[in-house]
């Protein structure tokens, strides 16, 4: 099967992703067809990669890159569950799995904050003692926060504040 794309040229490079060296599982469902609401039965991914703005994973099921299509993602992230809704861009085959390209789409404050709290703890657990690294991931993630309304950065730097240790 080629690989097959929602929109025509991605742009790989506007967040710095996080390759997950084991995986982590996940669960994926359905939660949305052309804008009617659905909550299908979970099923199991292995997450790949992770970024800001999505993420890579592997599922024994092929999910279209198709718009109308919500799937909502959820994995244990440290202390907290992360779950955020998103949309295939890209899907592929290999082997007898699929692999899948998600966009994130719109989240809360809070959820933004919190899944950028995440992806510093796994980029410091996997990576320590990279202090450029962890810089430039810091960097990226006030980019993040600038991108929000000024409403949204108050809350979101607050949140940020309170909840990161390092």
């Amino acid at each position: 099967m080629a690989e097959e794309w929602l929109v025509p040229e991605p742009n790989r490079r506007m967040y710095v992703r996080i390759r997950l060296a084991s995986g982590m599982k996940a669960s994926i469902r359905i939660v949305w067809v052309s804008a009617s609401g659905v909550r299908s039965s979970p099923g199991t991914v292995l997450l790949l990669d992770l970024s800001p703005g999505g993420c890579g994973f592997v599922s024994a099921l092929l999910f279209p890159a198709a718009p109308g299509i919500g799937l909502e993602i959820e994995w244990d992230a440290g202390c907290n569950r992360m779950r955020i809704v998103g949309q295939i861009v890209w899907s592929r085959r290999e082997g007898n799995l699929y692999r899948h390209g998600m966009r994130f789409l719109e989240m809360s404050v809070r959820d933004r904050v919190h899944l950028l709290q995440e992806l510093g703890r796994l980029l410091t657990e996997q990576c320590p003692g990279q202090s450029k690294i962890h810089t430039l991931y810091r960097e990226q993630c006030g980019r993040c926060l600038t991108q929000m309304t000024a409403e949204e950065k108050i809350r979101g730097e607050v949140l940020w504040n309170e909840h990161s240790d390092g």
